[in-house]
């Protein structure tokens, strides 16, 4: 695909995606983009902290469907609790300390009661794609998906190569992530990265995490 193959008002409409669309629809607007506007399928998967098949998947899908095929339907969002899984959720939102893990827990709850996707995104202010994607993440692993733990997720396999791509052509804190993202890449524990730039191991994974992927 290169910039000839796409008209400029389909390049207009991959534009508005990536900087209005839903939270999902986004990303994969700004990887084709990224695609199109000459960087590699390894190097806009880095830039954008997915998988490079994934970008391919994407492009595959633009390709047959255009700018509009990059955003998902929100079917199947609807949401009932037991008494016992309303409770476990409540219980959770007490004990938590963590600010987006209560997000996460409220806007399940809230879905549960019959409030629209709309209307939790925006009380919640967060992307209506996010609301969604929650709920997602509650009907595939129950509580453990809307609980933040590192064990959840696990790092896609790029090249060295195509980092150090995606840090020549990147700056300020992007281009700290990338560095965290090649040290760890390399095998530097998440412990050591810590202690060598003055942060926490927890603050050092939430600066990977963009780069992660949920365990399935």
């Amino acid at each position: 695909m290169s910039e000839k193959t796409i008209s400029a008002s389909e390049r207009q409409e991959l534009a508005r995606i990536a900087e209005k669309g839903p939270a999902d629809a986004r990303v994969r607007a700004k990887a084709v983009l990224a695609f199109l506007n000459g960087d590699s399928q390894p190097v806009a998967a880095v830039k954008l902290g997915v998988h490079p098949q994934t970008v391919q998947r994407w492009l595959r899908r633009f390709r047959a469907g255009g700018a509009r095929s990059l955003i998902t339907a929100t079917r199947g969002t609807s949401i009932a609790l037991s008494f016992g899984a309303r409770q476990a959720l409540v219980n959770r939102m007490g004990e938590s300390k963590a600010p987006r893990e209560k997000l996460r827990l409220e806007g399940v709850l809230a879905r549960s009661t019959g409030e629209t996707i709309k209307s939790i995104a925006a009380r919640l202010q967060v992307a209506d794609m996010t609301v969604v994607e929650w709920l997602r993440a509650y009907k595939k692993h129950g509580l453990d998906g809307l609980v933040e733990t590192m064990a959840r997720y696990k790092q896609p396999k790029w090249s060295l190569a195509a980092i150090d791509k995606a840090i020549a052509s990147s700056s300020g804190s992007e281009k700290v992530e990338l560095e965290i993202l090649k040290a760890r890449t390399s095998g530097e524990s998440l412990a050591s990265i810590g202690q060598r730039l003055n942060l926490s191991r927890q603050r050092v994974h939430q600066r990977l995490k963009r780069y992660l992927k949920p365990v399935s």
